[in-house]
């Protein structure tokens, strides 16, 4: 198989037999198929009845989630699609659909149209959170040591200017959650002691902080994981497209410290005479979901690339070919592996099941 991009937002449908009573209500059985074919109804019991008298499905608002969506079918089954990530959020009393173009808030900070989390970074100066995220009246928010320039703003993206000499704060905010990205421009620029240990200052009331094995959490009282970040990889600008799969790339040690979040780029990377600038520190962090996708290469097997696969925001799969030279940078053999939250399904007889995705790229058409 070729390497082949596939798009990330695939679904799952599962089709489940109904466990819903029909009650008399509003639509008389029988009746002829309303002249307007309505898509949603508040309820289970109203959307079967609709979709058994015009024919076809009906969405059941009151299961409608960021990553799923309920129908009720003419047949009297029900179909469930859940995303592995988010597609629309709920803000006030409507849902929208996901928009990470991120724009002025009225409160002076910045963040997406619409998102999962509430995204908010900072405006600019001193003081203000740098990123803040919340959930169910819970909130992880993280600082900057430091003034902070006027973001520059252009589609997902905020960048932080010269927060260190030779070195920029990228910020990408994705369906849900964020990716911060600290851009060193040159050796030079590497060579600052600043360097050296990134603090970050920390705030989460009500959450406690735990690192494993570069791996972050906020974990609330009993212990649930609230917000999270995956291990942390830096990687250098030697791939056709650099990314942390395409180019040299190496860890990054992230853990809690003393309130704070350290980050320690890896010194020996940054002093590699062959690693080519700018290079590109993470961490990423998402809010709470039963979601997620990851890109795994057996060319690098020892890591695994959550969120992207060197070419975000496309999931891999398939070989990279011989034909494409230094593209591959290692690669080997690309899967990807989707997460979905399915607890929906719990105690229903599911009659079938089909993932579906979309193919944006391949090399060949072979």
């Amino acid at each position: 198989m070729r390497l082949r991009r596939v798009v990330i937002g695939g679904t799952i449908t599962a089709v489940v037999g109904s466990v819903l009573t029909i009650t008399s209500g509003s639509i008389p059985l029988g009746a002829p198929p309303p002249r307007d074919r309505v898509v949603e109804a508040p309820d289970g019991a109203t959307a079967m009845q609709l979709a058994s008298v015009q024919g076809s499905r009906v969405e059941v608002t009151a299961e409608r989630t960021s990553t799923r969506a309920v129908y009720a079918n003419p047949g009297g089954t029900m179909t469930a699609e859940f995303s592995a990530v988010p597609v629309r959020v709920k803000q006030g009393e409507s849902w929208v659909a996901i928009d990470t173009t991120i724009v002025q808030k009225a409160d002076g900070t910045v963040g997406p149209k619409a998102a999962e989390g509430d995204l908010r970074l900072s405006g600019g100066g001193q003081g203000s959170d740098l990123a803040r995220m919340s959930k169910d009246g819970r909130e992880f928010a993280l600082q900057w040591p430091g003034a902070l320039p006027k973001p520059v703003l252009k589609e997902n993206t905020a960048t932080y200017p010269e927060v260190l000499p030779g070195v920029d704060l990228v910020m990408i905010a994705e369906r849900g959650g964020y990716l911060q990205h600290l851009v060193i421009k040159s050796a030079e620029a590497a060579r600052n002691p600043q360097l050296a240990k990134v603090r970050l200052g920390v705030r989460a009331p009500g959450l406690t902080l735990q690192s494993d094995k570069g791996a972050l959490k906020a974990l609330d009282a009993t212990g649930a994981e609230v917000f999270s970040s995956p291990t942390s990889v830096m990687w250098d600008s030697s791939g056709p497209m650099p990314g942390p799969a395409t180019s040299k790339s190496a860890a990054v040690d992230v853990s809690f410290v003393d309130g704070s979040l350290q980050i320690v780029p890896d010194q020996k990377f940054l002093a590699d005479p062959a690693v080519v600038y700018p290079v590109t520190v993470d961490p990423p962090w998402s809010p709470p979901g039963i979601y997620n996708w990851a890109t795994v290469l057996s060319g690098k097997g020892s890591q695994p690339y959550w969120w992207t696969s060197g070419e975000h925001p496309w999931a891999q799969i398939g070989q990279c070919p011989a034909s494409l030279g230094g593209w591959c940078n290692g690669i080997g053999e690309a899967r990807a592996y989707f997460e979905y939250d399915t607890t929906f399904l719990h105690d229903k007889p599911v009659v079938s099941a089909s993932l579906d995705t979309a193919v944006v790229y391949s090399p060949s058409c072979s």
